[in-house]
């Protein structure tokens, strides 16, 4: 946020001071915080999903493992290429 201010020159102290009153100069983080699957957990979540009638099925947690990728990414992804 302060880079985009930095680069508006002049007129971004009054952007700033606006922002500062209504407290969004800071973007707002998330207390909890994912917990990483253990060996085992990944082991039963694609035997799992390996005995679904769909083959497709099995490609979504593959993927997520594979490439970090979290739900929400992987339900847009279709849309997202």
């Amino acid at each position: 946020m302060a880079f985009l201010l930095r680069i508006l020159g002049e007129p971004d102290d009054r952007i700033r001071v606006r922002l500062r009153k209504k407290k969004m100069l800071k973007l707002k983080t998330r207390e909890v915080i994912g917990k990483a699957y253990s060996e085992d957990e990944k082991k039963r979540l694609l035997q799992e999903a390996a005995k679904a009638r769909s083959p497709h099925i099995y490609l979504a947690p593959t993927l997520a493992l594979n490439a970090g990728m979290r739900d929400g990414e992987i339900s847009a992804f279709p849309s997202q290429v």
